[in-house]
Formats: structure tokens, sequence, C-alpha cells
């Protein structure tokens, strides 16, 4: 296995640009979530710990694919047209191999984008803290203080059918593996441990 311990983006982008070939790969990121002002329940502004919270998160992942042929492929499956056209976003690809997107508004922005349910048994293991100290009632912060999340209505599919796209921006990527290599960013251990993976 070809292993690259770094915390530089320019290797983090080697590695990406040479992936040959679409597959299954593990991912652990650290991204800042930013809360509402104010409590959705109560109208009270936002706890100050509470006003940015870090998400750690170990997932498997599909990447190299094409977001539309995926949601037409899961409409065939659900017996409707495969007429699914993906709308343009706030990022475009810039690797031939379709994993490295770049803002385009801001092109030092670089994200890697990965589908999060292409197959049932994908792992997915997030933790979220408050300076430092796992907040354990997420699901209840969440529904307070932060953006709800909205299912694609373009997709036409049932919930549990629709294709997860997300764009993960190369500064919170920690890890990215499989089987053939392995970029591990130099502060992986405080990770892992947090993770307790």
């Amino acid at each position: 296995m070809k292993k690259n311990n770094s915390s530089s983006i320019a290797d983090l982008i080697d590695v990406i640009k040479s992936i040959d070939e679409t597959g299954v790969f593990s991912l652990i990121a650290v991204t800042e979530k930013k809360a509402n002002k104010k409590s959705r329940i109560t109208g009270q502004a936002t706890p100050t710990n509470l006003e940015t919270v870090t998400k750690i998160e170990y997932v498997t992942v599909n990447a190299g694919h094409n977001y539309t042929s995926l949601v037409n492929l899961r409409r065939k499956h659900a017996e409707k047209d495969q007429d699914f056209k993906a709308k343009k976003t706030y990022a475009t690809c810039i690797s031939e191999n379709g994993l490295l997107y770049q803002h385009i508004n801001d092109p030092s922005r670089l994200y890697l984008r990965v589908y999060r349910n292409v197959n049932v048994s994908f792992i997915t293991r997030v933790k979220y803290f408050d300076r430092g100290k796992e907040i354990v009632d997420w699901k209840k912060v969440q529904a307070e203080y932060f953006k709800k999340i909205y299912k694609s209505k373009a997709q036409e599919l049932e919930d549990q059918d629709q294709i997860i796209v997300n764009n993960y921006k190369l500064s919170s990527i920690v890890r990215f593996k499989r089987s053939d290599f392995l970029y591990e960013r130099t502060d992986i251990e405080n990770v892992i441990e947090k993770l307790a993976i």
C-alpha cells in the first residue's frame, strides 16, 4: 500500500488526481458547523458554546461516479423514467476521474466529491464536540439550533433511495484510504482517539 503522511493539501490533490478508477473509500473528516443565531424552538439566542461545534466523521463512501447516472440508476430500479438531470451547483469538476471539484467563484476552494449511500453496507460514525467535549444528545441540539437538512425533491425517489452527494473541503480531510493507498494528515492520532475507531 502506498502511504502518504502529510498536512499538505498539495499532497492530497496529487493523491486524488492519481486515482484511476471509481470505488469504495474510507474517509475521516473534521468540519465546523455553525449554528443558527436563535433557537428554532424558543427564539432565544444560541448559547455561545454552541455557536460553532466540531463534527468528526468516519465514513465509507463511493467516489469517482457521476451523480446524474447514479440517480437515474436508482430511478430505473424504482421503475421511473431515467430523465433526471443534475442542476449546476457551487462547484465544478476539475479532474478527469470526477473526484476533485473547485468552487465556481473561488478557485482556491477545492473539494473531494463522494457519494455516501451507493451501497447498503457503508459505515458511518459521526461525533459532535463542543470545545473538545462530546455532545451526546446531538439530535436534540441539532433540532433546536442548527439548520434543517432537506432531501432532494428533484430526484423523485423515496428518502431511503435518494443518492446523497457530499463535497468535502480538502482542508477538512484527515484520512482518505483505499486498499492500494493511504493519505493521512500528521494530526490523525488525535482524531482517531476522539472517534474511538
